[in-house]
């Protein structure tokens, strides 16, 4: 318990996706898919996702159906080919500007 009997706030995990669709854009949307349910499982607000797409475009339909459109999905950019250096540079710069946050990394 925090101050003042409150529950304290969980800390906010800030998750850094690299996702990869290539022509078979159905199996690539499935897999996100399911990852996603499984993070959406999570206690309420106790996850950021920055995502980064490559390949085919992802479209806001595509988005949705992945489970990327939550309110705290953030599609920081997309690249038609790239490696994930790019995803690792995105969480290189915020953990050095953030210190004491808490990251993941998913590809």
């Amino acid at each position: 318990l925090g101050q003042g009997g409150r529950m304290a706030a969980q800390p906010k995990i800030r998750l850094f996706y690299h996702i990869f669709k290539d022509k078979d854009q159905m199996r690539a949307t499935s897999i996100v898919n399911e990852q996603m349910l499984t993070l959406q499982s999570a206690p309420p607000n106790s996850f950021e996702v920055d995502f980064i797409t490559v390949g085919m475009p992802w479209d806001n339909t595509s988005i949705y159906a992945s489970g990327l459109g939550c309110s705290t999905c953030y599609h920081r950019a997309h690249y038609q080919k790239a490696w994930e250096p790019v995803t690792h540079q995105l969480l290189y710069e915020y953990c050095t500007k953030h210190p004491t946050k808490q990251v993941a990394y998913m590809h």
